[in-house]
């Protein structure tokens, strides 16, 4: 809003970017989206070991 530089919109990102920031952003990514993962993964094959079990 208003005079503030919008990160999409920049062409000039990946020179503000410092050296291991894109390794830092893969990392944080995984640490946030595999144990959701894992989560899924376990549900459904709990509901697969629930019906073929029982």
């Amino acid at each position: 809003m208003g005079d503030a530089p919008r990160a999409l919109e920049d062409e000039n990102l990946a020179e503000k970017l410092e050296k291991h920031d894109a390794l830092a952003m893969i990392l944080s990514a995984l640490i946030t989206i595999v144990p959701v993962a894992l989560l899924f993964l376990l549900i459904v094959v709990g509901i697969g070991y629930f019906f073929m079990v029982r």
